[in-house]
């Protein structure tokens, strides 16, 4: 077991892209063929036929997708970690939305994650009006004050700190704030320490069993863009740890594509939730064992632009057909 946050001082990342691992006896199968070249940005296509996201004109989502091979460290004393498993998953849940293909997908596959590249992948997807489906793993550090947190890409060394992705950089490289097209986005962070750094309005919150949206305490007047829709599904909370485990990889991804596939229905976002931090209590009391003498606490959060209905069932594709 793991803190996903763990960092030696120099950090070689692997972006695996689960969509183009080559399908083998391990691995649940790849979306696209391994032998396609993959830029940085890739083009949107239209997407023909009449299905879930026919209220689009028939134009597909965006998808990005950032995971971390952790045996690729070689400071690192956990070698027995590695991308197979969320990258399966992964794998998996982009299977589950409809019209995905090499147009619409927006990973570095089997390269290394620099600064450079990551602005140059957003900076393509940020200004298109369509919903974007964003998940980033890996790591990051806390700040001296707690406040903030710093995403680490590979070409970061403790020598050249310039390096290093800031929360408020991730931000800006996210949300288009002077663009003409609101923001359209599911954001999933399966990092240590993330928290509600774009700033959404509304925090959702669990008092007597029932869920309820609050004003966040993030939240600033006068900057923000009414029209923007956006969820954004935290692994944990603020300052907080998040962990991968040798024989699950991240646990809160586990859960996360758990909750998506169990009975093959969609669920309400409260009933998401709930199943999410049960799916994480439930593994982490029956695996206390990997991480003898530590008491292992992760709890998921999420965050929105407005706040959505919490009771309406509703699949991942759903969800960012409402967006």
């Amino acid at each position: 077991m793991s803190h996903s946050c763990s960092v030696p001082s120099t950090i070689p990342v692997s972006i695996a892209s689960p969509q183009t691992r080559p399908t083998s006896s391990t691995d649940g199968g790849s979306l696209l063929d391994s032998k396609q070249k993959h830029p940085d940005a890739l083009p949107v296509r239209k997407a023909s036929g009449t299905g879930l996201f026919g209220g689009f004109v028939g134009l597909s989502p965006l998808i990005v997708i950032i995971t971390t091979d952790y045996r690729l460290f070689p400071d690192t004393e956990i070698k027995t970690l590695d991308a197979a498993k969320d990258t399966e998953r992964l794998n998996g849940l982009i299977q589950t939305i409809p019209f995905v293909s090499r147009e619409v997908l927006h990973t570095a596959c089997h390269r290394r994650f620099t600064k450079a590249r990551a602005v140059k992948m957003l900076d393509s997807v940020r200004p298109s009006p369509l919903p974007k489906l964003v998940y980033l793993g890996g790591h990051a550090n806390l700040s001296l004050d707690g406040e903030s947190f710093e995403y680490i890409p590979d070409d970061y060394t403790k020598s050249d700190p310039s390096r290093i992705i800031s929360s408020t950089q991730l931000r800006e490289m996210l949300v288009d704030s002077n663009g003409s097209h609101p923001t359209k986005m599911i954001l999933i962070t399966d990092f240590c320490y993330s928290f509600n750094f774009l700033r959404l309005p509304w925090t959702l919150w669990k008092r007597g069993g029932e869920y309820f949206w609050e004003k966040s305490e993030e939240s600033t007047s006068g900057t923000w863009n009414e029209e923007n829709k956006i969820l954004h599904f935290a692994a944990g909370s603020k300052g907080a740890s998040t962990y991968t485990f040798d024989s699950a990889g991240s646990l809160f991804l586990r859960e996360f594509c758990n909750a998506e596939h169990v009975g093959g229905v969609g669920k309400s976002l409260s009933n998401r939730m709930s199943t999410i931090q049960r799916g994480i209590l439930e593994y982490c009391h029956a695996h206390h064992s990997d991480a003898p003498g530590v008491r292992v606490h992760q709890h998921p959060q999420l965050y929105a632009s407005h706040p959505f209905d919490l009771d309406e069932p509703a699949t991942l594709a759903e969800l960012l057909r409402s967006l």
